[in-house]
């Protein structure tokens, strides 16, 4: 039952994530050929891990510090001959493994000086207050009307406004529309499949379960595993120091790691021809980066 309990959780969360851009039956030119396995997919893990595979993953989706200030300036630049000239673009690179899986990093030190309110870094602040103080009108010049042709990156990909300033500035980072919406979503979705599939593992199951021992341990309470902790008790100092200390105890995050290895290689064993799209497409959006920043 309790696995049950955490499935539906991380089922909830995969699909919260994929809602952010709906497909719409207006989108047009996804040149892609790509297979993007459903969310709820299971995938059997690589019999040969790579033991660089999670590095290898967090690179392939980390844009260069060039690539995204050049982001900023062309939306600005967009925004700005739209009738918002004080609107504020900020990128950063927002790609992560671990929240694949609902993993949310706390060490004992933070807990213990923060709870589970961890201080947001100055980017994210400015990103939140960015998005925050657009009125409607500046809105849609961002992220265009929905009357609009909708643009996929790839088939049935989340899809993009095709006369919003996302799409219309970052295409000239990489090229084209439809190859800025690719590049804008694929991290969202490319590698779901493989993190639920071992999120579900009766081995990463067994750890959460060792977690959810040592909480019950510390402070009489059945909690099944992090997140569940932190959305029912942000406001609790001590829960958050007791899971903090429990996942230090099972090695939560170093487990993670190591344990993902297999599912991750997979990824980059099925995945070849959409890693050489990337790594194409990072290579024309660094060449253009450097041009647009002399502007």
């Amino acid at each position: 039952m309790k696995k049950l309990r955490y499935i539906v959780a991380l089922i909830g969360s995969s699909l919260l994530v994929l809602s952010g851009c709906s497909t719409s039956n207006t989108q047009k030119g996804d040149n892609q050929s790509f297979v993007i396995h459903n969310p709820l997919d299971s995938i059997e893990p690589c019999e040969h891990p790579d033991p660089q595979a999670y590095q290898k993953i967090t690179e392939l989706f980390t844009s260069s510090l060039s690539v995204l200030r050049a982001k900023e300036k062309v939306i600005q630049d967009c925004m700005a001959s739209k009738g918002f000239p004080e609107y504020t673009s900020v990128q950063e690179n927002l790609y992560s493994l671990r929240a694949e899986i609902l993993v949310t990093p706390l060490s004992v030190e933070q807990a213990r000086v923060h709870g589970y309110d961890i201080p947001a870094g100055d980017n994210y602040r400015r990103m939140a207050e960015s998005q925050n103080s657009l009125s409607p009108e500046a809105y849609e010049a961002l992220y265009g009307r929905d009357s609009e042709p909708r643009i996929a990156g790839y088939p049935n990909g989340p899809t993009h406004s095709s006369d919003g300033c996302i799409v219309q500035g970052i295409s000239k980072i990489y090229g084209s529309d439809v190859d800025a919406v690719f590049m804008e979503t694929i991290p969202l979705r490319a590698t779901t499949a493989y993190m639920n599939s071992f999120a579900l593992s009766d081995g990463f199951y067994g750890m959460l379960k060792q977690w959810s021992a040592c909480m019950k341990k510390s402070t009489g309470k059945d909690i099944d595993y992090p997140e569940k902790a932190q959305r029912e008790y942000f406001s609790d100092h001590d829960i958050a120091l007791a899971d903090a200390q429990c996942r230090e105890r099972v090695d939560y995050e170093g487990y993670i790691l190591k344990e993902s290895t297999p599912y991750l290689t997979k990824f980059l064993e099925e995945n070849q021809s959409m890693i050489a799209k990337i790594t194409e497409l990072k290579t024309v959006g660094e060449n253009n980066a450097k041009e647009i920043l002399k502007d």
